[in-house]
């Protein structure tokens, strides 16, 4: 295998829209869409509201008729009847006239203002005005809310609450997303063991795989953990090769650093259609992170040590999943800008993400190896120092990734 330099995190982002596609597309009933991505605009088939209504209970009127009306000088406007809940009106309202109206109710012809109750008194059928009110207040035109043909959830956007209940309002109850992604934890390593079996001298338990799934399981169709595998050509060949068909995403974790590493690509280099695209990320912790697809199956082969397995996760596979489900926004996002409690020093030439411990609005470092798994523990979030940024000072105002 030729040498391949360190990709910059950007340029792996943009290798998802160049190499993959959204998977493909399925119809859920809108019970079913909470958080999926849409594949297409989804456009209102009518207007909301259908007929114009009132948003206050009160009186509907002509609000020409109310200006100038004050407490000492009320508008004596005729009562002619009332606006019955779900029903159409059926009467003109002509100059001087007005209709009592519920919230939601529908606004009879001539109307164009509703008063609300508080603002007047009713003497048998006279009622005084004692506010006035503008053209179009208090009401909802149709289509003020949605309009026919206008794009309620736009593609690649995810369906949250609101969406929901709109598209409900609409009678829209089925819905056509992108498919999640079936993802399959393929832990490597000679060193490991089981989290149930019995160490033994040298040996380790295998617990990436956890922090891995827990990070994509609610971005995932499915998410299942093989067994161990040892660092041997044959069993990561063929542990891949059984399950190439059926997930969409294969995830190795270990096996990604020097010499191991070039064991994995290998492997992955033999497959026909097998490609490495990047082997090494210019990032901390997570450099050695490698990026590979056989044909147009993409595989990451994650760090073995815990800190740069989880921050590869989530700068990394994490995004993938989430564009391959047809998420357009799908890099990761801070919270905001909160201060530094105290230096952080950086190297200038990657990008350092490191932990913090978050205290109010104020940020600490973390400080340790990537093997030392307790400081993911203890820290509250990532702050990310660009690669051309020498530290950060205390006080200074940085970007606070929660994790």
């Amino acid at each position: 295998m030729e040498f391949l330099r360190l990709a910059k995190r950007e340029e792996v982002y943009l290798n998802y829209f160049t190499l993959f596609k959204p998977l493909g597309t399925e119809k859920v009933s809108i019970f079913e869409a909470f958080r999926r991505f849409v594949a297409r605009d989804i456009l209102s088939p009518e207007d909301v509201p259908p007929f114009p209504r009132s948003t206050v209970d009160g009186y509907a009127l002509i609000a020409k008729d109310t200006f100038g009306a004050s407490i000492s000088s009320p508008s004596i406007l005729r009562l002619v009847g009332e606006v019955k809940m779900a029903e159409e009106p059926h009467k003109k309202l002509e100059s001087g006239e007005a209709m009592r109206i519920w919230t939601g109710g529908w606004l009879p012809e001539g109307a164009d203002a509703v008063l609300m109750l508080e603002n007047s008194s009713l003497n048998g059928e006279l009622l005084e005005v004692y506010k006035p009110v503008a053209p179009g207040e208090n009401i909802l035109k149709i289509g003020d809310d949605v309009k026919k043909g206008e794009v309620i959830v736009k593609k690649g956007f995810p369906i949250r609450s609101q969406e929901m209940a709109i598209l409900q309002t609409l009678g829209i109850l089925e819905v056509e997303v992108h498919r999640r992604p079936r993802v399959i934890i393929i832990p490597t390593g000679n060193e490991l063991a089981e989290p149930w079996q019995e160490l033994r001298p040298g040996k380790i338990r295998e617990s990436n795989s956890i922090s891995i799934l827990s990070l994509i399981k609610d971005y995932s169709e499915k998410v299942e953990r093989h067994p161990i595998v040892p660092d041997d050509w044959q069993s990561i060949k063929s542990v891949i090769k059984r399950n190439l068909a059926a997930y969409d995403l294969l995830l190795l974790s270990g096996g990604s650093s020097k010499g191991v590493g070039d064991l994995v690509t290998s492997v992955i280099e033999d497959f026909e259609g097998g490609e490495i695209i990047y082997h090494g990320v210019s990032i901390s912790p997570g450099k050695p992170t490698i990026f590979a697809r056989i044909k147009e199956k993409p595989i990451i082969g994650l760090p073995g040590h815990p800190v740069s397995s989880f921050v590869a996760t989530y700068l990394f596979a994490l995004p993938l999943i989430k564009y391959l489900q047809g998420d357009l926004n799908f890099k990761p996002d801070h919270l905001g800008f909160l201060e530094l409690g105290t230096d952080i020093p950086s190297k200038p030439g990657r990008e350092e993400w490191i932990r913090v411990k978050r205290e109010g609005n104020k940020l600490t470092p973390i400080y340790s190896e990537s093997g030392v798994i307790s400081s993911l523990v203890k820290a509250d979030g990532l702050v990310r120092i660009p690669e051309n940024v020498e530290g950060y000072h205390q006080g200074e105002l940085v970007e606070f990734y929660p994790v």
